[in-house]
């Protein structure tokens, strides 16, 4: 079973990510009106701080997941099951939703948009 500081931890974490793909996208919507089909190169979400796993996205799909305060962009088996669920599995990332309470909780409060 997972520790609230744990949970609270790997939130804070992935919260940062999700932070740092707000601001690569946002420079990603000037390079859209040249390109044909743009791509996203974003960090991987998940909550080891030192991951750097690069996941490519088609920025609708980015904006899709971005709707929903408690959906994350994470590696392939970067998924920590105690604080989150896969939602779709895509080619070289999964979206994940985090679990109700305070993991879905702190998602909301940390919320870029």
């Amino acid at each position: 079973m997972m520790t609230d500081e744990r949970a609270r931890t790997i939130g804070l974490n992935e919260a940062l990510f999700r932070e740092v793909n707000e601001r690569i996208h946002e420079v990603g919507e000037d390079i859209d009106a040249v390109e044909d089909e743009p791509q996203l190169e974003l960090l991987c979400e998940c909550g080891d701080p030192n991951c750097t796993d690069p996941i490519i996205i088609a920025p609708s799909e980015y904006e899709r997941v971005r709707s929903d305060a408690a959906l994350f962009i994470v590696a392939e088996g970067h998924v920590a099951p105690d604080v989150e669920v896969v939602v779709a599995d895509r080619p070289g990332y999964q979206v994940v939703r985090k679990r109700s309470g305070a993991p879905e909780d702190l998602a909301e409060a940390t919320d870029p948009r």
